[in-house]
């Protein structure tokens, strides 16, 4: 069960609508992993337009990105909508609330927008998104946060502000952030993020560390190290590696050191790589000479 279960035994009616993105198989969907209810899609993204939504099953995905095209489902049932997306989650969301409106609920919103070179990079732009909270019991309103958070930190927050025990085993290293959402003084300390993979949206094997202000970037393709004070500079326009070499050398070690900690993958150079294009080195797979051998899910040896 996932974190969503938690509050299930608290009396809460949850219910997630839009997008889920962890997983298809039967074994890993919202309603096996805590939600009472689901409306929505399985996949990353979605079309956006009804006359579009015509596959059925996942089996029936013929063609690359098909599975944006699929009728959206209800908990496990394909139904179809003549509605443009947003506008159909919603009034699903909507309904939700309306028949759990004199009880605890728990509503998890999850609404699909396209990104322009941010998701999967390390810069600002993949990993800076703003939190907006409703929560009159607690969070004053019209009043702003610069605190930082990250997405971990959800689960042990809703379990502080529900009056459920921590469950550290769980949300393991996210910390409440609900002394900010107070108006209390929070420091979350450092934030890492790895990413070893090249990705559809552009981003590059990478990781990164945020320590108060500051935020270097290593590049594993290349081992470049950057260096940006977001103080000063929030687009990330002036790399002070150079400049700042102790900092960048001392964060640098703090990474390196959190890496070790969660036995994070570092990719290598693949030292093969220049006899494979030559073509004086088979395939691994015995089909032939690099490039252009066939390896199952490629059209070519790249």
């Amino acid at each position: 069960m996932a974190w969503f279960g938690a509050f299930t035994p608290r009396g809460y009616a949850t219910k997630i609508v839009g997008k889920w993105h962890l997983g298809t198989y039967p074994d890993l969907r919202p309603l096996v992993r805590g939600f009472d209810e689901f409306y929505g899609f399985l996949s990353g993204g979605h079309d956006y337009f009804p006359e579009n939504l015509t596959y059925e099953p996942l089996k029936d995905i013929d063609r690359r990105w098909a599975w944006y095209l699929t009728k959206l489902l209800d908990n496990e049932t394909r139904v179809g909508t003549t509605k443009y997306l947003t506008e159909e989650l919603n009034d699903r969301a909507v309904d939700f609330i309306e028949r759990n409106k004199d009880e605890p609920f728990f509503l998890y919103l999850s609404y699909y927008a396209p990104l322009q070179e941010g998701k999967a990079w390390m810069y600002d732009g993949g990993n800076r998104v703003p939190w907006i909270v409703r929560y009159p019991a607690q969070v004053e309103a019209g009043s702003t946060s610069g605190a930082t958070i990250t997405s971990p930190a959800l689960f042990p927050t809703l379990l502080e502000l529900t009056g459920v025990d921590a469950m550290p085993e769980q949300h393991v290293d996210g910390r409440s952030f609900a002394p900010a959402l107070r108006g209390e003084p929070f420091e979350r300390g450092p934030i890492f993020w790895y990413y070893p993979n090249n990705s559809n949206q552009g981003g590059t094997p990478s990781r990164s560390v945020r320590d108060g202000m500051w935020k270097p970037i290593e590049f594993f393709e290349d081992a470049r190290l950057e260096l940006y004070d977001l103080a000063e500079d929030l687009g990330e326009k002036r790399d002070l590696a150079h400049r700042e070499p102790e900092k960048t050398a001392k964060l640098h070690a703090a990474l390196c050191a959190w890496s070790e900690l969660v036995a994070a993958k570092i990719p290598e150079s693949n030292r093969h790589y220049d006899a494979m294009m030559a073509g004086t080195l088979a395939c691994p797979d015995g089909s032939g000479e690099f490039p252009g051998c066939a390896i199952p899910g490629n059209d070519r040896c790249e």
